[in-house]
């Protein structure tokens, strides 16, 4: 991060130099919007205000039709596109995601060479978030404390074949407690046990961690920011079984089910 005038650059550790310099620019700037009557970044005058700005750099870049709204916690960001060619008659493009929040229009904004900016999406995206991390929703549906519990076992009961060595067996447990806090705090307790054993030698293993947090949910997407300002993304929803309440959560394909 390099700090200027009215803006800070990010430059990320892989880019590319070309003769001309860089082949890619990020900028995340802010501007006060108090008193302008403006509270949504989709409002004409913001993003007329972006798309001048922009211009006033690179006069060859041109917006497209097609800008995007994305759902963040309790507020709505959007994200611009640009395509044209730069001073030497290359083709560029540009990208802009910008959030209206506390009074200020923060803008998270790329310039690179043509399809560069689209490998950097999962990070510019969660840099766009972390604008509104800490200051979004709390789901009181979520506070209290959650359950998962894992088993798994391996073992080969057909002796014939197998040496005592080779007819291993093992079993393992995994518990894991989570807790939501209604002040917007989360923590978080894993615990495993592991025994396996071959050849009349048996090995035990038991492990403990914790981590603590905060948290902000929305009804649809739970984040979790951990101490060391690092986070997790999910979708969840909150199901009532036979067993009892289920809290599950989800990043892509991938689902847990916590129990209460």
């Amino acid at each position: 991060m390099n700090e200027l005038d009215e803006a800070l650059q990010l430059v990320p550790g892989d880019v590319v130099m070309t003769p001309d310099g860089p082949s890619e620019f990020y900028f995340v700037t802010g501007e006060s919007i108090s008193g302008t009557g403006i509270f949504r970044a989709e409002d004409p005058r913001v993003i007329t205000y972006v798309d001048q700005q922009v211009r006033s750099a690179l006069p060859g870049l041109h917006l497209q039709d097609h800008k995007k709204g994305v759902d963040l916690l309790g507020t709505q960001g959007v994200v611009l596109t640009w395509e044209g060619l730069n001073n030497a008659g290359k083709p560029i493009e540009g990208r802009a995601y910008i959030v209206v929040t506390k009074g200020f229009a923060l803008s998270l904004s790329g310039v690179s060479l043509k399809g560069l900016i689209s490998r950097r999406t999962p990070s510019l995206e969660k840099i766009f978030t972390s604008f509104v991390i800490g200051q979004g929703q709390i789901d009181p549906a979520l506070t209290g404390t959650w359950h998962k519990h894992a088993t798994a076992s391996l073992a080969n009961p057909d002796r014939i074949y197998e040496t005592a060595w080779s007819a291993a067996q093992s079993v393992s447990e995994e518990k894991a407690q989570l807790t939501f806090y209604p002040d917007g705090q989360w923590h978080r307790i894993n615990t495993s046990h592991m025994v396996v054993g071959a050849g009349g030698v048996w090995l035990e293993d038991k492990g403990k961690d914790e981590y603590r947090g905060r948290w902000n949910a929305d009804g649809k997407k739970l984040f979790m920011l951990y101490q060391d300002n690092t986070w997790e993304e999910f979708f969840y929803k909150i199901v009532m079984t036979d067993s009892g309440l289920e809290l599950r959560t989800s990043v892509g394909k991938m689902a847990v089910i916590w129990r209460r």
